[in-house]
């Protein structure tokens, strides 16, 4: 036994496997007014699709329509531009950022602070604890961190700190 949708909007068939959107009512405030249980079933396989249309009309007559029109709305690009300005302040101004050399700056905030509770301050260091295995013992320190770690070291100079 199957169950078949029909759209309450446009009256077609909703297909097995489509993309639909059941609205519910909930009468528990209506005075058995309105009962709880769906009100209708609507395709929603694209931006104007039958659910859109529903959704548009609901909120014209509720009033929400056009309030959120007015605010300007970043372009991705801007917003990956503030990403990128925020995270180099935010890297710069943390306090665990400046404990050590500029290097480890280089290391995710997570990382940083992993690596200062467990008192590893410098880049050299930090390649002492790699070198004798010790810091895979460190708690936080795992198959991602330590991928993480030699990435920065191999970009790092020589000069032992």
């Amino acid at each position: 036994m199957s169950i078949i949708y029909s759209c309450n909007l446009c009256g077609e068939t909703i297909a097995d496997g489509e993309a639909f959107v059941v609205l519910n009512g909930n009468g528990d405030r209506s005075d058995n007014v309105w009962k709880t249980g769906w009100v209708g079933h609507y395709h929603s396989r694209s931006v104007d699709d039958c659910w859109t249309r529903i959704l548009s009309s609901i909120r014209s007559l509720d009033g929400s329509a056009g309030r959120l029109d007015h605010i300007p709305v970043a372009t991705i690009e801007e917003i990956a531009g503030q990403r990128d300005g925020h995270r180099g302040r935010k890297l710069l101004s943390d306090p665990a950022a400046s404990v050590g050399t500029d290097d480890l700056l280089n290391l995710s905030l997570r990382t940083r602070h992993v690596l200062s509770a467990a008192g590893i301050d410098g880049l050299g260091m930090l390649r002492a604890r790699l070198s004798d295995g010790s810091i895979s013992h460190i708690p936080g320190i795992g198959r991602r961190r330590l991928q993480e770690i030699r990435a920065v070291l191999e970009s790092a100079p020589d000069v032992l700190l």
